[in-house]
């Protein structure tokens, strides 16, 4: 049996998402998906995480703290949802659809996450193959029974389909647009039951750090099947 792909291998080949990534960027997505860490790549993983030792082991939920402009919707949330659209086994029922979800703190910003997974799709002639019908607003199906939809922070858009991977882009700033508060809490309680019966489903959360409370960082106390990333400015000591 052929070996998968990795992550990191579709994204830099030309021939699928041919994308380029920084060494952070390599590193973080390594370590989420439990790959082998080059020597250098260590250096950046110890200083991310603040551990010493790394065992690869692939995590079903993760937090990424990156700074401003560290490529957040483009190399990590386009890039990851693209790599669980396509290139990974989510064992749906006959009949079943599965969603790839990013979620953003305000539809200009799920436009703008859209706009990178559609140009990806597009430009490779590879994957544009597997795009079921136009593409809407925000979402597009493809042939494999999955859809990307890209859509703003409400807990109510999410009840009902399955979901075999969740983004959630910026959740440190998501606002609600009537009460002003974050509704990140409310947003998970509802992503969480509907990945529940796909093992291999994720729930990456990507973020400029903004405060100590709320959801981020909540997530290194979850146990061995979460982690927290720190890329670009490493501000928290723990």
């Amino acid at each position: 049996m052929t070996k998968p792909a990795s992550i990191i291998e579709v994204v830099l080949d030309s021939r699928l998402i041919g994308d380029t990534l920084s060494p952070a960027q390599v590193t973080g997505l390594k370590v989420l998906y439990g790959e082998p860490l080059l020597d250098e790549e260590l250096v950046f993983y110890r200083l991310a995480t603040e551990r010493e030792a790394y065992a690869p082991r692939e995590y079903r939920e993760a937090d990424f703290i990156c700074g401003r402009r560290s490529g957040k919707s483009s190399k990590l949330a386009a890039n990851v949802a693209i790599y669980e659209a396509v290139f990974r086994k989510h064992n749906l029922a006959r009949g079943e659809r599965g969603h790839v979800v990013v979620i953003a703190s305000t539809q200009r910003q799920a436009s703008v996450a859209f706009d990178y997974i559609l140009a990806r799709l597009e430009g490779s002639a590879t994957l544009r193959k597997l795009i079921q019908g136009e593409p809407r607003s925000d979402e597009v199906d493809l042939t494999n029974g999955i859809t990307i939809s890209v859509w703003p922070c409400n807990f109510r858009s999410i009840r009902g389909i399955s979901i075999v991977c969740a983004i959630c882009d910026e959740i440190a700033f998501w606002r609600d647009t009537e009460t002003g508060a974050n509704p990140a809490t409310e947003v998970l309680k509802a992503i969480r039951p509907a990945m529940a019966t796909f093992p291999t489903a994720k729930l990456v959360k990507i973020t400029s750090p903004y405060a100590k409370q709320g959801v981020v960082g909540m997530t290194s106390n979850c146990g061995t099947s979460a982690m927290t990333f720190w890329s670009g400015v490493l501000i928290r000591q723990r």
